[in-house]
This record gives C-alpha cells, structure tokens and sequence, in this order.
C-alpha cells in the first residue's frame, strides 16, 4: 500500500498552517481469461493467501444468475483466520464489463473506494470480455479520481491473462489451429459454428495481447514439446508478457498482485504486432535521417525512388528462442501506394493461410482521405474506417499537426503525404515473398 503526502494550506485568524493529507492508493487486478481456463481457481487460491490485504471482489458473469460470485460469497476462499464479513463481494451479471457493463463497472469500483473497508480490489471478467476496455475503464477512474484529489484513489496493478494449456494444445493444436483456413462448402449449420470458432479465435488472442501476465494453467496436462510449442506461440502474440506456468492456477501470490507492474501505454506497444510496427517506423526513422548525409547531387535521385518504394522486413521476432525453434516469425509490409479495395478484400482471406495474427492500417483508392484498420485473428478478418489523414485535413488543422507530431512531418510524402499502407504479419513459417507478391497485385493501377 502506498500513500500520497498532500499538503492542504488552511488560513486561520492565528495566521496561515500546512495540514498534511494521506491520499490511500488501492490496487486493482483484473483476471481475465477464456471459460474454463481458471480464473475463479486463481481468485480462490489468491483469496485464500491474500498476502495481508483486506480483498474486494468484483465478479461478471454473462448469465443473469452469477455462479461465481455465489460460491465465493459463500466464504469457500475465506481463510481460517480471516472472517467473511471482512470481506467484500460485488456481482456484475447479466452483460459484460468491457462493453455494456461499463458504467456499472465504475459505479462499482467507485463505491468500493467510498466505503474505504478494503486496501485491494480484485476483478473477475467473463470469459468473453477483452481485456483492454476493461483497463481503460479503471484507467479513466483512476485518472479522474487523481484530478479531484479524492481521499481514496486506484490504480491498475496488473492485467492477468489464464490460458487453458491443455485447451491449446487439444483444440487448437498448439496454435496452429489459428492458421488452419478451410477452404471447404459448409451448410448454413456449419456457416454458424465456423463464426462462433472465428469470434473464439480473435477473444483468445486478443486477451493473450492485452496483459503484462500470462497465467499458462494446466500445464501438467500436456507434455514438454507442447508447451514449449504453446509458449512460442504467446511470445510471439505478445513479447512483453511474463509467462507464469501454472497447475491448478498454484502459483506465488507475491508474484502476481501488488506488483505494480502495469502501465498502460506499454500495453498497448505490447503485442507482437505493435512492437513490430514501431521497429519498422523506428527502422524508417533512421534511414531517413541517413538520407540526410547523401550530397545534394543524389537528392533528386532519392526524391524519384521514394514514390516507388515499398518494404517488406522480416523480423526474428525478438530473439524468441522458442519462436525461431518454431517457425514464428514476423514481417512488416509498407506501401505508399494505395490499394484498390476490390483487390485487398480478394486477396487478404487467401494471404492469410499460414497467419496468426495481422493488423495495420491501409488507404484505398476509391477513399483516399480515409484512414482504415486492417486487423486478422486467427481466421476473422475485419475492415473498419478510422479517421482521417493528416493530408486530408484542412489545411490550418494539417499545419498544426505537422508543428506537434514531427515524426509525422518528418515521414511526410510530397505526394502522398502521410497516407501509407502498413501491415504486420505474425505466423508460422510465413512466406515473404508470397506476401510481397500478393500485396503489390492488390495496389491500385
């Protein structure tokens, strides 16, 4: 527990006086993780080892009967020496937390610091929630509890992650499930279970992204070629993560709360896709900057090259030992150029064969003023309108940008301007060159 010293200045008729204030920081945990993977094992056993604190819980289940909340509420993970009533159960039923639950979600969190009967708050999510706008939600009270200068504020300690081990490697093959597209008919029956699998595929890469802890349970259900095989495959989806192995969700309690690890700009560099894209950009910076040492006589030269250029880096994914063993590696596809949508839609579904996980942004043609999200999980593709390009601004609003973001001003294109399509790919055994290939087909003529 940490406190905030605030000085409070009180003017009295005996003249002025500092008072100091204590400002009480609670930490807040959230686990997330799919159905089944032990999450509420992972509450109990933390519950019943709580390291001295006084534990709030907050519990979301989809169904309008909360289960969970039932059975902890019931005082299973209360400690011998610990009274139930010390103890504090919310249940949040009936929706999910990161999307439609939201504002309950803070009303809860808030009333929890109210009441001040607690110095630690722990956050179940369902198993269908991602857990990035469940961050950002505590994030946000955090922050607007720090700008009142409440007397009881949060902060987020840690995104935790369970990952059923025994389920990756069982159905999902050990991740090469998400890159085994079938091209095969299917009737209107399998049509529904094939969306239902692609919607479980992107969750479940999406929660392995989104935390500074993967819990990897069940480990003592799959052999050591599996799990080396699994944990290859969470690297690569996210570098930064620590990977915590794990039977029956017993692991040491000092290591996953209270840590005071989480930070959430770090979290969302985080993913394999994220950090591959910023060594590109980084990447880009410095030739640019090398470009700068050339004689004046080659600068036309250059001028005329860039208009054609595009690059296609293949990366060792950070010195993944157990990706490199694997066959994990990533690449990053950048274009100047702009696609023609008609031919990016045709080719990306075929492209994406032997992929995990891609994402970027692209500008087409037929818009060129829009700025698009390109993002693959496992087999489900989504294509979404983002915002506008810096080039498409007005002009006094594009002046103002450039002044307060000059990588963008130093990346900027005398044609193009910031318009760039630029896609990262993570699978196994990835093809370079078939992607290079496939992709400049799809540019527009």
């Amino acid at each position: 527990m940490r406190y905030l010293k605030i000085k409070e200045r009180r003017c009295t008729p005996e003249g002025c006086r500092i008072k100091k204030m204590s400002t009480k920081t609670i930490p807040v945990t959230v686990l997330a993780g799919f159905l089944g993977a032990g999450k509420t094992t992972l509450l109990n056993n933390i519950l019943r080892d709580p390291q001295g604190h006084k534990i709030a819980v907050i519990v979301n289940d989809i169904g309008e009967i909360n289960i969970d909340a039932e059975l902890i509420s019931k005082g299973g993970f209360v400690d011998q020496n610990t009274k139930a009533s010390e103890n504090e159960v919310m249940a949040l039923s009936n929706g999910c937390i990161c999307c439609t639950l939201q504002p309950d979600l803070i009303k809860q969190i808030t009333t929890l610091l109210e009441r001040n009967r607690c110095d630690y708050i722990l956050i179940e999510a369902s198993g269908i929630c991602e857990p990035q706008p469940i961050a950002e939600t505590i994030e946000a009270v955090s922050q607007g509890l720090a700008e009142s200068h409440a007397p009881v504020q949060c902060r987020l300690d840690s995104v935790i992650t369970v990952t059923d081990a025994f389920r990756l490697a069982d159905e999902f093959e050990c991740g090469e499930h998400f890159t085994d597209h079938d091209d095969h008919d299917h009737d209107d029956d399998d049509e529904d279970e094939d969306e239902e699998e692609e919607d479980l595929d992107s969750l479940l890469i999406q929660q392995i992204e989104f935390c500074n802890i993967v819990l990897l349970n069940k480990t003592d259900l799959i052999d050591d070629e599996q799990k080396k095989q699994i944990t290859a495959v969470v690297k690569a989806l996210n570098p930064s993560a620590e990977i915590i192995e794990s039977d029956h969700c017993k692991v040491d309690i000092s290591s996953i709360i209270d840590t005071n690890k989480f930070d959430l700009g770090e979290a969302y560099r985080a993913a394999g896709w994220a950090k591959a894209m910023e060594e590109e950009e980084q990447a880009e910076r410095e030739e640019h900057h090398g470009h700068h040492d050339h004689d004046d006589d080659d600068d036309d030269d250059d001028h005329d090259e860039h208009h054609g250029h595009h690059h296609h880096h293949d990366h060792d994914h950070h010195g993944e030992g157990e990706a490199l063993e694997y066959g994990i590696n990533t690449c990053v596809f950048s274009e100047v150029k702009p696609f023609s949508r008609a031919k990016f839609e045709e080719i990306m579904p075929e492209l994406g064969k032997s992929i995990i996980r891609s994402k970027g942004f692209v500008w087409f043609k037929e818009q060129p003023d829009i700025v698009y999200i390109f993002e693959q999980c496992g087999k489900q593709l989504t294509l979404q309108p983002a915002s506008k390009w810096v080039a498409a601004m007005p002009e006094r609003d594009r002046k103002q940008v450039l002044r307060d973001y000059p990588d963008i001003a130093a990346s900027w294109d005398d044609k193009y301007g910031d318009r760039l399509n630029r896609v990262v790919f993570i699978g196994q055994g990835i093809n370079e060159d078939k992607i290079r290939t496939e992709l400049v087909k799809a540019l527009a003529e």
